[in-house]
């Protein structure tokens, strides 16, 4: 694990224990209590849309503008897209979140940075695992996992099936995963682990509302969605190594990686596609003291083949058009990390990225489009350890970000997209505190971005993307936790976003589109002596914001209010929990879609959040 005080600038680790005791299916459940991240459902359950300090903030299908890892090996594909549906909460030790360049570590081209999501080993303590839960909406999920030591090796697996019916109409979800890795320490200098996984998610897709429709009856689906069967099926298969070891010269860690995704989804129009991804990792670390130098070469090659035809009730109608998809990416990166005293140290770093895209179209006519992008990324940063407890942090940074392939593809019909990479200088100023007590982080960045990417969203569920030329993210982050006494604690995490449009021919200084300005997240436990506790908990948006660039149409404020309590039976390995959310049943506006203008009258781009539910789980680990 990375050490996070190392870093001179916003980064957090959120373990388990934080969504042990509740419902926990998508990203959400693990990030929400992390300021500067926003993650709202999209159609209940696995769907979502992710962004860290704005990144890919109008994209609301596959996740962008994050590297997305589990275990240090990425989940992201090739051309930097990733999905939602990959990640399961239940076998998640911790995650680290490293906002924006704080990633540059990892060799990572996005605005957001990076998440790394750490699975059980079998060297870990409490990995034998049988968990289950039920509630609303028809929710069925269940988990098995075990894991041991033999000797120089050890091994870990887990089982997770998901189930349920929905909130909405024409939203049943289903999803199988299973992930494992085995670990062998050669000799006290080299250890290697192999990892594999395999994912199969069947999701309906009950699509967007208007806003009348969606405060009339938030159970709605849309009526296309519905007659046309739209659903979302996906398997994915993971394997990869990852070996380290340690040399008088430094040490060494070796990561390949290999995937395999297949995708069967009738939507607007019926999609198949298959992808295969390899990728190697090298990564060089030599510590002089209190000075370290940190280098690494990344490298990950992919293919897409792809056919899209008219949806016929959820049936394969006319082809519209076959394209066959390269993307390669490849980063080179130096860092250093030098003491100017004790308590002072100055951290320069530079990044090189190269990344190739490309598109062949074979069906109407033949058309091949390659585009070719390059980056330089420098960064400089200093933190300063007022004591061993706290400490102040500033950096200065440029990001380089090149387009996915569904952005540079025509989506649902023959033909290409140009774009350009998108850039941006980032500055950010921060304090954070970890004392026995109390932990806080304040941070506040400011991105001056050129070409920024912008994902329209048509009112058939279509998508195309354009660069925006100049824009501006103003982030404030405060995250709190802080044990009040020895029963009572407080967790909390609150985000102010202020992103606009810069002198934009058409928008002039408008507010981006699809993020709230304030959001806060927090939570109140208290713990009894006999091993209970209760937590209840607060998810607040007071202020409406736009989903239109012309800044004419608007989603409504809400709070939401939700408890959770526990249970750990004496004497055993058992504990039980309740979960109630949305106890007020609200009617809400969790994520929309992104338009250019809406001319201020209503449309299909809203998603509703989900009513109020409750959830009951059984945990027993040895």
């Amino acid at each position: 694990m990375q050490d996070k005080w190392r870093i001179a600038g916003a980064t957090d680790v959120v373990g388990s224990e934080q969504w042990d005791r509740q419902k926990a299916t998508t990203l959400k459940d693990i990030l929400d209590f992390t300021p500067g991240v926003l993650a709202q459902p999209r159609n209940g359950a696995e769907a979502m849309r992710l962004s860290i300090r704005g990144s890919g903030l109008t994209r609301t299908f596959q996740g962008r503008g994050i590297l997305l890892m589990q275990d240090e090996i990425p989940i992201n594909t090739a051309d930097g897209s990733f999905d939602f549906q990959a990640v399961d909460p239940w076998a998640i030790r911790y995650a680290q979140i490293f906002k924006g360049a704080n990633a540059l570590s990892y060799g990572a081209s996005t605005l957001g940075g990076a998440i790394n999501l750490v699975t059980p080993t079998g060297l870990d303590e409490d990995i034998n695992v049988l968990r289950s839960e039920g509630g609303s909406f028809g929710t069925a999920h269940a988990m098995a996992s075990a894991g041991s030591v033999w000797g120089k090796r050890d091994g870990y697996a887990s089982l997770t099936g998901f189930h349920q019916d929905g909130f909405r109409e024409h939203n049943r979800q289903e999803s199988l995963r299973f992930a494992g890795n085995s670990g062998w320490k050669i000799n006290p200098d080299m250890e290697t682990r192999f990892y594999a996984g395999y994912i199969n998610t069947d999701a309906e897709i009950p699509g967007s509302l208007t806003k009348s429709q969606l405060l009339s009856d938030p159970h709605a689906a849309n009526a296309p969605n519905v007659s046309g069967n739209f659903a979302r099926a996906l398997d994915i298969v993971r394997l990869a190594n990852k070996t380290a070891w340690t040399t008088d010269s430094g040490n060494y860690q070796s990561t390949a990686f290999w995937s395999y995704r297949n995708l069967d989804s009738p939507a607007t129009t019926y999609i198949l596609g298959q992808s295969h991804d390899i990728g190697e990792r090298l990564q060089y670390t030599l510590v002089q003291g209190p000075h370290q130098w940190r280098s690494g070469i990344n490298l990950q090659y992919g293919t897409t083949d792809e056919v899209r035809n008219t949806n016929s009730s959820g049936s394969r109608g006319d082809l519209i058009v076959v394209r066959d998809q390269e993307a390669l990416t490849a980063e080179q990166y130096l860092e250093y990390d030098h003491a100017l005293t004790h308590a002072l140290h100055v951290i320069g770093s530079v990044q090189n990225a190269y990344a190739m895209r490309r598109i062949e179209e074979t069906f109407p006519v033949r058309a091949v489009q390659r585009t070719n992008y390059f980056g330089i990324s420098p960064r400089i940063g200093a933190r300063y350890d007022v004591d061993d407890t706290q400490q102040l942090f500033a950096n200065i940074s440029r990001s380089f970000e090149p387009p996915t392939l569904s952005e540079l593809s025509a989506g649902n019909a023959p033909g290409f997209s140009r774009l350009h990479s998108q850039r941006a200088v980032t500055a950010e100023i921060g304090t954070r505190r970890m004392s026995g007590d109390t932990r806080f982080d304040i941070a506040f960045s400011r991105a001056w971005i050129d070409n920024e990417f912008i994902t329209y969203r048509t009112g058939g569920g279509a998508t195309y993307s354009v660069n925006a030329k100049h824009s501006l993210h103003d982030v404030f982050e405060l995250g709190v936790r802080q044990q009040l006494n020895e029963a009572l604690s407080l967790h909390g995490a609150y985000t102010w976003n202020h992103m606009r449009l810069v002198d934009d021919a058409t928008f002039d200084d408008n507010r981006l589109a699809g993020i709230p300005e304030h959001y806060l997240r927090t939570q109140m436990e208290y713990r009894f002596g006999d091993g209970w506790s209760i937590a209840p908990n607060i998810e607040w948006v007071p202020k409406a914001y736009p989903i239109d660039f012309a800044n004419t149409l608007y989603t409504h404020p809400y709070a939401l209010y939700g408890i959770s309590a526990s249970y750990r039976i004496p004497g055993t390995a058992a504990s039980l929990y309740i979960d109630g959310q949305n106890l007020l049943n609200r009617t809400y506006i969790a994520t929309t879609g992104a338009i250019p203008n809406a001319l201020g009258s209503d449309q299909s781009q809203f998603f509703p959040g989900e009513g109020r539910s409750v959830y009951v789980g059984l945990k027993l680990s040895w």
